[in-house]
């Protein structure tokens, strides 16, 4: 198993070992998930523990055997005893071991309590005899003596409230995305405040929906990378240097243009916009239901002409394609209209694009990144997402769903984007740190990072997918609005061509052996540039983590690891897909 590893069964030997009753104190900070646990994968009924993190937490289980039973409360949710309310430490810090006895837990409560109780233990402020409380998560208070170990309680809570509230925020949120961190945010932060000081870089290596590059950007100086480039976008707005009054400017100058360019495309499709409107204003019934699957049937997207009427897609694509300074934009309302938008909003997302081009950065980035944010929030979608349409065959569309569309597609879009931009503006404002953007793949994102202020300390945060699924595939919507390239398209769901028009990852594959391998080379090549690597995963993730932990081991011969768990719902896709996981982060460092 090599020195990384310790089956949760030697662990308890070595706590007995270590004194009497350190194991089952040891067992209580494993059913508290403050000693994070995992499956080892050829045997589920052996389970694993991180040899640092032992060694780590069984110093505060022999301090919680050497006190007497009345010092550990047992009480519990009414009366069991399965799990206590706090501990007393060896200084006489009285840590609580549970969150939320208020209903307002937050996820940076585990890793917060491990530091604390490290700092109970290294303390030598030469404090007072008598204690004091200091309030921490979820109504809990922190008892003690030492003003350090409170000062960092009241520092943690007062981190993790920042990024929590900011997490909730309804306009300023991100992109409706598989496997987002938003939630994540301050335990991340938490976790890795433990092993990188605040002069530190951080990298958020595949930064899909931006949030955890959000949530570092409150305390670090952060970079952000991904192939795609509309994930770059997206983390680009979840930092600071933008304002209220640069984001009123460029609606200013923006809306107008937008507004103009969409009366020319308007006159384009001009019968078919009408007839939305029809069906939008009249009262939801049978007859209507009729009509609209009429509608849907007979307007034309790419690569189709139409049955009746002047508006062609293949040949408005074919003239752009051809001269890619032909006007109107109109790549949304050719490819996605009735797909994945009404008519009138495709209009609006194209012309809000056509107005955003004339625009310089950073106000472009940032109008751009608002649009992205503002099409995944009014888009028609199956499981938010663009994998495939909610509306496969008109036909089979049906009353009861009637209303929802309707209700969705009578959204405007101008106004979405004015609130998310303005929305993001107001929330970069209390941002610490800009995000800088680096380009993808991952390797060549290193590469560049690497070029970066060699004198500081580095971190760099792995979010690689959970699943064999492919991402772009289920985003394409949103790249394509970036690239507006006018792409090759199959499917019902309007998906570029693979490898052609559409990224590809490496990580994409059916074989768990080979993703294992390649999680395992980029956390090898990340310690072995002398870094932190911060890799994030879930129970629920088709790789393996102590047979990736073992991979990078044997590829960079020795390595640190201090690991966090939570538990989460998790959200993927589909209906009623909500489940309970735990999801870990693992801070791992080159030794030396």
């Amino acid at each position: 198993m090599g020195t990384l590893l310790l089956s949760l069964a030697d662990a308890m030997n070595r706590a007995r070992a270590l004194s009497a009753g350190a194991d089952s104190s040891l067992r209580l900070l494993a059913d508290a998930k403050l000693l994070p646990v995992y499956s080892s994968g050829a045997n589920t009924d052996s389970p694993v523990v991180i040899s640092q993190d032992l060694d780590e937490l069984l110093l505060l289980a022999e301090a919680c055997a050497m006190q007497s039973g009345s010092r550990i409360r047992d009480t519990f949710f009414e009366g069991t005893n399965s799990l206590p309310d706090s501990i007393v430490c060896r200084d006489g810090s009285k840590i609580p071991l549970r969150d939320g006895l208020d209903g307002s837990d937050s996820l940076a409560f585990r890793p917060a309590v491990r530091a604390l109780l490290g700092a109970t233990i290294a303390r030598n402020d030469g404090a007072d005899s008598v204690r004091q409380a200091y309030l921490y998560f979820g109504g809990t208070c922190v008892e003690t003596a030492s003003p350090a170990v409170g000062n960092l309680a009241v520092r943690q809570r007062e981190q993790a409230a920042v990024i929590d509230d900011e997490g909730r925020s309804d306009f300023a949120r991100s992109a409706h995305y598989m496997g987002s961190k938003r939630r994540l945010g301050s335990f991340l932060v938490e976790a890795l405040s433990s092993s990188l000081d605040p002069s530190g870089l951080v990298l958020d290596l595949m930064c899909g929906s931006g949030a955890a590059t959000g949530a570092f950007a409150k305390k670090w100086r952060t970079f952000a990378s991904d192939a795609q480039q509309f994930c770059r976008l997206l983390s680009l707005i979840q930092g600071g240097g933008y304002s209220h009054s640069q984001a009123e400017e460029s609606l200013r100058r923006l809306l107008p243009i937008a507004r103009q360019h969409a009366e020319v495309l308007r006159q384009r499709v001009h019968p078919w916009v009408q007839m939305e409107d029809d069906l939008l204003h009249c009262d939801v019934e049978t007859p209507l239901l009729e009509r609209y699957q009429t509608f849907l049937h007979e307007f034309p997207v790419y690569p189709e002409t139409a049955r009746t009427g002047d508006w062609s897609p293949l040949k408005e694509v074919g003239q752009r394609r051809a001269d890619p300074t032909s006007t109107p934009d109109c790549l949304f309302t050719a490819y996605f209209a009735n797909i994945y938008f009404g008519v009138r909003q495709a209009i609006e997302i194209d012309s809000l694009r056509s107005a955003i081009e004339q625009l310089k950065p950073p106000d472009r980035n940032w109008a751009l990144g608002a649009l992205i944010v503002a099409a995944s929030a009014q888009a028609t979608t199956y499981a938010a997402h663009f994998a495939q349409p909610p509306i496969a065959d008109p036909q089979k569309l049906k009353l009861g769903q009637l209303a929802r569309i309707l209700e969705r597609r009578a959204g405007s879009i101008y106004h979405e984007f004015s609130a998310r931009l303005l929305g993001l503006a107001r929330q970069s404002e209390t941002s610490a740190h800009a995000v800088r953007l680096l380009d993808g793949p991952w390797e060549e994102a290193l590469a560049q990072f690497e070029a970066l202020e060699p004198e500081c300390s580095k971190a760099v945060y792995l979010d690689a997918p959970y699943t064999r699924e492919e991402y772009s595939r289920y985003y394409h919507v949103l790249e394509t609005l970036v690239t507006y390239n006018y792409p090759s398209v199959v499917g019902r769901g309007r998906t570029p061509t693979r490898g052609k028009d559409r990224f590809v990852s490496e990580l994409f594959t059916r074989t768990q052996l080979k993703m294992e391998d390649r999680l395992a080379r980029i956390i090898a090549q990340v310690l072995r540039r002398g870094w932190i690597c911060a890799w994030s995963y879930s129970d629920a993730g088709v790789a393996n983590i102590p047979a990736v932990l073992q991979k990078v081991e044997a590829i960079v011969s020795s390595c640190k690891i201090r690991s966090f768990a939570v538990p989460f719902q998790h959200k993927s896709q589909g209906p009623r897909s909500h489940k309970q996981v735990t999801e870990y982060v693992l801070v791992i460092s080159p030794r030396g």
